[in-house]
């Protein structure tokens, strides 16, 4: 399974789909649903737009983190903040799978379930763990792409992305990593 994923992951130069985001508060018993889009470009741009409720961008590009929320722009450098370096790093490798063969990084186990191939990584490091217990990636055992991501974090709380109408190595305007 993973050398399938990663063969396929090394053929992928760009992502382009739709996704749905689940919010589970475990303290409220509550969830929160979001719809918007993502873009991602070998080798370290993405852009991930959240279109409803609200209006919210956020961008990588390079070692750059780009914000957009209301009428404020933000830009952070990545190298700044660990906790960005965090992210921006789970966030570029759970798109395509790349943590799969991370295990320093990750106790990686796969399964499968229907016509899924899931990915557990439970994370090594400190700052990981502090953050999340579980990151669940599945992905189509037809085409080997991730579809959804599960995000079980340490508080009980739970972040569910599926991704949607999912098109590989397409043409994509360089302008959406940007907020010009």
């Amino acid at each position: 399974m993973i050398t399938k994923i990663m063969n396929v992951e090394s053929t992928i130069k760009t992502i382009q789909c739709n996704f749905v985001q689940i919010k589970r508060l475990s303290m409220l018993n509550d969830k929160m649903v979001s719809h918007g889009r993502m873009i991602y470009q070998k080798p370290s741009s993405l852009h991930w737009e959240y279109q409803s409720p609200y209006s919210y961008i956020f961008i990588i590009n390079g070692a750059k983190v780009l914000i957009k929320q209301g009428g404020k722009k933000n830009s952070i450098d990545i190298k700044s903040s660990r906790m960005f370096q965090e992210i921006t790093r789970i966030m570029m490798n759970s798109v395509t799978g790349k943590d799969l063969m991370s295990s320093s990084e990750f106790n990686v186990k796969m399964y499968t379930q229907y016509n899924d191939w899931i990915a557990d990584l439970v994370p090594k490091r400190h700052q990981m763990k502090s953050m999340f217990s579980t990151i669940r990636i599945y992905f189509d055992s037809n085409k080997s792409i991730v579809s959804k991501i599960e995000m079980f974090e340490k508080g009980g709380d739970k972040t569910e992305i599926e991704l949607r109408n999912v098109q590989i190595n397409t043409h994509i305007n360089e302008k959406l990593f940007n907020l010009d």
